[in-house]
């Protein structure tokens, strides 16, 4: 059998030999036509290239490009280069169409196994993306860029070990909880005093809390008129007088340094002499409050004071009281004097 026979087969050398330049005229005009005939691109993708000072670990050709946690994309490549690592991405451009160059990035674990994966985020305002764009998220932009990957919470949790869980974070909180007992006399009071409010309340809350409510209401008109009686003391004009405002001055020294003291001092003073005093004065006060107290004396009292107001009068001299005298029985006509009667 010739060597360019087939077993079964028959065939002449001519018609082997032509049949071999045939097929390797085909193999030629198809390489030809793959380089030199124009690529149709992919409707249906967009590539884009991510400029960045790092990638996070686990970042690498085929990771996963999500958004809103849906597949968007994938990573094609990665290079090293002068400006940057260029993280070159392959996106869907119905899932992509309205963000701009102005988004951001997250290395972030895709699961609960810390597989990485790499999510977009919208900006706000921005040119749309188009097929071929590179995005610079270096220098002033590198906080577009965030790293949150299983690495790097390893990481931080490595810092937290070694940096601050340490002996003398122990010694700290050892100590914190000595010198805490000092607070407990204050703790107890208060405990003390709560369980008393609530052991002696009779006054619903309700009422309480409107009162209270009332009062913080108050609060800043009583603060404005505080701070305008300060600026009136500031901006009267009869300070503006530099003598008249060292004699202010003086007087206001006088009263807190020399004035209030003394008086403190004398009732200091006074205190264990005449302290028997202060009790005489409950009953008097429960006596006047008794006088008035129930209805049948209290139109007595208002007879008595509305009498006395009549009796005085003003005069040329000053007040003047109004006496009628009777002598033997028999009424006298009425006479006015100023310090006596007729």
């Amino acid at each position: 059998m010739p060597a360019y026979g087939l077993p079964g087969i028959s065939i002449s050398q001519h018609t082997a030999r032509t049949v071999g330049v045939g097929l390797i005229g085909v193999v030629l005009l198809t390489l030809v036509a793959w380089r030199i005939l124009p690529e149709h691109p992919d409707t249906h993708t967009m590539n884009i290239t991510l400029v960045a000072d790092t990638v996070g670990e686990g970042v690498e050709p085929g990771t996963e490009v999500r958004r809103h946690g849906v597949t968007v994309g994938s990573v094609t490549s990665i290079e090293r280069a002068d400006s940057g690592q260029h993280i070159r991405v392959a996106l869907n451009r119905s899932d992509v169409g309205d963000l701009t160059d102005t988004l951001t990035i997250d290395y972030s674990p895709a699961n609960l196994f810390g597989i990485t994966q790499l999510t977009l985020f919208a900006g706000h305002g921005g040119t749309p993306l188009a097929d071929g764009d590179q995005l610079d998220l270096t220098g002033g932009t590198a906080e577009r860029v965030h790293d949150a990957t299983t690495s790097t919470f390893l990481d931080s949790l490595g810092g937290l070990t070694n940096d601050v869980l340490t002996p003398e974070l122990a010694d700290l909180a050892a100590t914190l909880a000595r010198e805490s007992r000092a607070f407990t006399p204050m703790i107890q009071a208060i405990l003390a005093t709560a369980e008393s409010i609530e052991a002696t309340q009779r006054m619903p809350y309700s009422g309480i809390l409107d009162d209270l409510g009332r009062t913080f209401d108050r609060l800043p008109s009583t603060l404005h008129g505080g701070l305008v009686l300060l600026d009136s003391v500031y901006s009267e004009p009869y300070l503006e007088d530099p003598s008249n405002r060292e004699k202010f001055d003086k007087t206001v020294s006088m009263l807190g340094q020399q004035l209030i003291p003394s008086v403190a001092h004398l009732l200091t003073t006074l205190q264990p002499h005449y302290q028997g005093l202060t009790g005489l004065i409950v009953p008097l006060l429960d006596a006047v409050a008794g006088a008035g107290a129930t209805t049948a004396n209290s139109g007595d009292l208002r007879e008595l004071v509305d009498r006395l107001d009549s009796a005085f009068v003003d005069g040329p001299a000053g007040p003047i009281l109004r006496v009628a005298v009777g002598i033997g029985g028999a009424p006298s006509a009425s006479g006015t004097g100023s310090g006596g009667t007729r």
